[in-house]
């Protein structure tokens, strides 16, 4: 008797444990559940959650937009997201990569993970966030602050060179789990955010001085506005990929391109860090100087400029320096702020013998800003930023120019005193060049009169001794 109820124990425990597994993955709207074993259909997840209506969930077309409905913890300590798309599933549109933080203040610790499509069905699609372990602490947060999907061709690009490779959505969502034993409990909660409105990517390429190869420094930095006033900008995060890039080119033969493996990373910028001040290792190798945070207005000024070798009082003679276009000063202008995230190294070579040339640089696209600190109103705010990944053009921003002379003011008032000098001495070289040219004229009018009337008087003269003579000898 007394092993058949302890039999019996057993099997109420083992009943109670399967319950509980089975069953305590529920959750209500707006509230993660956990131990979800994959692979799951993303319906019979959401469907556990009594509260979930699928109805809520329209198929639009033409609605591209991506709206986060919940997130899970997995069994083996994955993290699963499950997001509704409006558009449904022939649209070709996914979810790319997700902003998340795990601490208490959603603006601390903000990475972006990649997404890794599970399955769908209809307008309900679920995701595995990839490199992400969940932490079985007693209080977990997971602070999502924006998804990231793909863009289609009815996407609008820039039409300034860049491109937008991934379209973030905001969030701005809290999700607190609290363990207390066996059980969970769920709480989600609002947080603010700060949304870029527009953003250009670019890099400007600084020359290292005469070597016996090219070689030269790429600057990489990002324009943006936002949605929220900004007097003054403390701090910046900053996600981007790069990717060693190598190309060769031989008579006779195609390109030759290698392209490395793509590697994330992040910079965390301060307006107070020290400026950055670079000179190349050639010859005649200019300085150029920057700060990681910068207004529009000083990136310009940085990056508008010629090096003066010597300053006189009538000339100045110019070294190496650089030139923004006219067109580029007004694309930047639009933007209010630059952070200066990121330098690369390129160099070509080239040998005239054989005709052959090979180059090597690092390629940095996909960029978004993921938190910004700043003033406003004398207070402070530290918040998650939401904004687009984008690539630049792949082309630098300005060039450098090499070196001239230009007259100061005084040298260019002092040319126009010689100009004027010399235009009125070559006035009264004319005038009198024509004063003596019409004298010789006149002297000779009055030569040949004389000489005529001299001419005639002679004529006269013999035609009276002749007649004389002819008188006499009559």
């Amino acid at each position: 008797m007394s092993m058949t109820f302890d039999y019996f124990k057993k099997c109420v425990i083992l009943f109670i444990v399967m319950v509980t597994v089975l069953f305590g993955a529920y959750f209500a709207p707006n509230r993660a559940f956990a131990a979800v074993t994959e692979p799951t259909n993303v319906l019979d997840d959401l469907g556990k959650d009594m509260n979930f209506n699928a109805d809520v969930y329209p198929e639009v077309q033409d609605d591209n937009s991506i709206h986060l409905i919940q997130i899970a913890e997995g069994a083996n300590k994955q993290l699963f997201v499950y997001i509704y798309q409006p558009s449904g599933s022939d649209s070709g549109i996914y979810a790319r990569s997700i902003n998340i933080s795990r601490s208490s203040d959603p603006a601390k610790g903000i990475h972006n993970y990649k997404l890794q499509f599970i399955n769908s069905s209809g307008v309900f699609y679920k995701y595995l966030v990839k490199d992400f372990t969940v932490a079985y602490t007693a209080k977990r947060y997971y602070n999502i602050i924006s998804i990231f999907r793909s863009p289609v061709s009815s996407d609008i690009q820039p039409d300034n060179g860049t491109t937008i490779t991934e379209i973030s959505y905001k969030i701005g969502r809290q999700y607190v789990v609290n363990t207390e034993g066996s059980k969970r409990h769920y709480e989600v909660i609002d947080f603010e955010v700060i949304v870029v409105t527009d953003m250009f990517v670019g890099f400007c390429r600084y020359w290292n001085g005469f070597n016996l190869y090219y070689s030269a420094c790429d600057s990489h930095f990002v324009a943006f506005n936002t949605d929220k006033p900004i007097d003054k900008l403390l701090e910046a995060d900053v996600y981007y990929e790069s990717q060693s890039y190598f190309w060769s080119v031989v008579p006779f033969m195609d390109k030759y391109e290698e392209y490395g493996e793509i590697e994330s990373g992040e910079t965390f910028l301060k307006a107070n860090d020290s400026t950055i001040e670079y000179t190349g290792n050639g010859l005649f190798a200019p300085t150029f100087s920057w700060n990681r945070i910068e207004t529009v207005d000083e990136f310009i000024s940085e990056n508008d400029f010629d090096n003066v070798v010597y300053t006189g009082t009538v000339i100045n003679i110019n070294g190496t320096g650089y030139h923004l276009s006219d067109e580029e000063k007004q694309e930047l202008r639009q933007y209010q702020w630059v952070l200066r995230f990121k330098e690369t190294d390129i160099y070509m070579n080239s040998q005239p013998m054989n005709g052959t040339s090979y180059g090597e640089s690092t390629l940095v696209g996909n960029v978004t800003i993921l938190r910004l600190m700043f003033e406003t109103g004398g207070r402070v705010y530290n918040l998650p930023a939401v904004s687009n990944k984008m690539t630049g053009s792949g082309e630098p921003v300005g060039a450098m120019s090499f070196g001239g002379a230009d007259l100061t003011d005084y040298g260019k008032d002092l040319l126009r005193l010689i100009a004027l000098i010399l235009g009125i001495v070559l006035i009264l070289i004319i005038v009198l060049t024509i004063g003596s040219a019409i004298g010789r004229l006149i002297s000779f009018v009055q030569g040949f009169s004389q000489t005529r009337a001299l001419k005639h008087i002679a004529r006269n003269q013999e035609g009276s001794a002749s007649d004389k003579k002819r008188g006499k000898k009559k």
